[in-house]
């Protein structure tokens, strides 16, 4: 793939970790990508794996499971890998088992039959739990590559005030932010 020709800013020195998100450039023409904001849950030398922010779904978790009694709940697109299958990040930290610390107050993965059975006793605020079907992986070196080709620009997540819709909303500007007032060259 070549670089961008419709993207033209200097790369970041922001370094690659999780936490980070990943805005990828406008015009790009990707199926997948396309003005998408990505959270890196994961960066190694060997891998990298993130969740789409900004994809809702036509779905509900009660379409997911038919057994919730939640059908206001929304799904999100995660990404194109395993798209059959159900992430999560949400803001409970080591409340919930299996929790995987992201950034301070972000956290990847919980017990599901734990999770789904907090929320149907209601015992959880659904404001801080998002939903996901898929997620987005790169290879060794694949994502390194992409940010040279100026497809994705590494931002810093402000997830001091992690709720879904803050998520939902900080996707949006980020995406209108780096449109708007990147410098061009």
């Amino acid at each position: 793939m070549q670089d961008n020709p419709f993207f033209h800013y200097t790369p970041t020195k922001t370094p690659l970790q999780a936490g980070k998100l990943l805005v990828s450039a406008p015009l790009t023409g990707d199926i997948f990508f396309d003005r998408s904001v990505v959270l890196l849950v994961e960066h190694n030398e060997e891998e990298s794996f993130g969740l789409l922010l900004n994809k809702k779904l036509p779905l509900t978790l009660k379409d997911v499971f038919p057994d919730t009694h939640n059908e206001h709940i929304p799904v999100f697109w995660g990404g194109p890998v395993e798209a059959n299958n159900l992430f999560l990040l949400h803001g409970y930290g080591s409340l919930l088992n299996g929790s995987q610390v992201v950034t301070e107050n972000i956290y990847f993965g919980a017990s599901i039959p734990d999770l789904l059975l907090a929320i149907k006793k209601e015992l959880l605020d659904e404001s801080l739990i998002r939903f996901y079907l898929g997620y987005a992986g790169w290879t060794k070196g694949q994502l390194e590559k992409e940010i040279k080709q100026k497809l994705w620009v590494v931002a810093d997540c402000d997830e001091k005030n992690f709720s879904a819709k803050t998520i939902i909303y900080l996707g949006i500007a980020l995406l209108n932010h780096w449109v708007v007032n990147l410098p061009l060259g």
